[in-house]
């Protein structure tokens, strides 16, 4: 069972940690269960995804 997620994410990327330098907008269907922890930075609300496979699925799926 998943939820989709729009939204600003910083990621962690597990190779490079390319994704900390940079923001973008996602669609994601996350499982239930995968750690989110959203802080706020200037007034705008990000998400740091601790599931880093699904993350990566994430950037190899993006465009930049």
């Amino acid at each position: 069972m998943s939820c989709r997620v729009t939204c600003f994410l910083i990621l962690a990327h597990p190779i490079n940690g390319f994704a900390n330098k940079g923001v973008f907008l996602a669609v994601f269907d996350v499982p239930i269960g995968t750690m989110i922890f959203p802080i706020k930075v200037n007034e705008l609300q990000f998400l740091v995804f601790f599931d880093y496979e699904q993350a990566y699925q994430g950037f190899q799926n993006t465009d930049f």
